[in-house]
């Protein structure tokens, strides 16, 4: 079987104590080295972060923003500089099983139409302890194939770590929008609609649930950030995206959605949310 190229992008922020760990579980998988090209943006971290990456020589391309500049922007660089077939993300205090490409590129071999892979993930601890073997059972997500656009207007259930997406598709995705405050969320809609979407069931990424995660894990006042990140997108997709595509019981769950959301920044904030008109 052809194996295609798949080019790995991890954001990295002052993540000295796990970087190297997700790099390495980069560089040891199951599949050819030659294959793989990891890619990853410091941005601005004033740890050990350089260091580690020096170590690192040739085996690694290094991108270094002076200045933080978020995480948007680092994985938007690190995009744009990936020659992958394939294009994946891992983000610097997590990592990979050792089988992951070769079972994902295997998925997208048998599922030659298909623009976007995900797999479930295994939330571990600081120490790499096990939380849950499932996130999708944790989480209660129903992982959904095929033409997934309509569910997807909803509200995002494929994470940045578990997707792997074809690198034809960067045309659509960057540069990240404005409204794209989500970037995981802005790719999988992307692939989504152009292309079918793959969902496979093992956990192929250890995702770290710790104080400084930024998204997932978080509940209550504390996702309301990550809420107001959100709000700016679901309002371009109710405003953007065509009845016609994805059915009006979509679309109204997506309204419903919305106003769900923006009640809680009502109510988690102290200011309250622009409506979607």
């Amino acid at each position: 079987m052809h194996e295609p190229s798949i080019s790995c992008v991890i954001p990295a922020r002052d993540t000295a104590a796990f970087l190297g760990e997700a790099i390495d579980s980069v560089l040891g998988q199951r599949y050819r080295a030659d294959r793989i090209e990891v890619v990853v943006v410091d941005d601005g971290s004033v740890d050990a972060t350089p260091s580690i990456l020096h170590g690192y020589g040739h085996r690694i391309r290094r991108i270094r923003h002076e200045r933080p500049l978020g995480v948007n922007a680092a994985v938007e660089a690190g995009l744009a500089a990936c020659t992958g077939d394939l294009i994946t993300r891992l983000d610097a205090d997590d990592a990979y099983t050792p089988a992951r490409f070769q079972m994902m590129a295997r998925a997208f071999a048998s599922n030659p139409d298909a623009g976007l892979v995900y797999s479930d993930m295994t939330v571990v601890d600081g120490a790499g302890e096990v939380l849950a073997p499932s996130f999708n059972r944790a989480m209660g997500i129903a992982p959904v194939s095929g033409r997934v656009l309509s569910r997807l207007v909803r509200g995002n259930f494929v994470s940045a770590g578990a997707m792997m997406f074809r690198a034809e598709l960067l045309a659509r995705i960057l540069p990240f929008p404005p409204h794209a405050g989500v970037h995981d969320w802005w790719i999988a809609l992307q692939a989504a609609w152009e292309r079918p979407v793959v969902a496979i069931s093992p956990s192929l990424y250890r995702y770290r649930r710790h104080e400084a995660n930024l998204n997932l894990g978080r509940s209550g006042p504390a996702r309301l950030p990550l809420l107001r990140r959100e709000l700016p997108l679901r309002r371009w997709l109710l405003r953007t995206v065509p009845v016609e595509l994805v059915g009006g019981e979509a679309m109204l769950l997506a309204l419903r959605a919305f106003d769900a959301q923006l009640a809680q920044v009502a109510a988690f904030g102290d200011e309250p949310a622009a409506p979607a008109d």
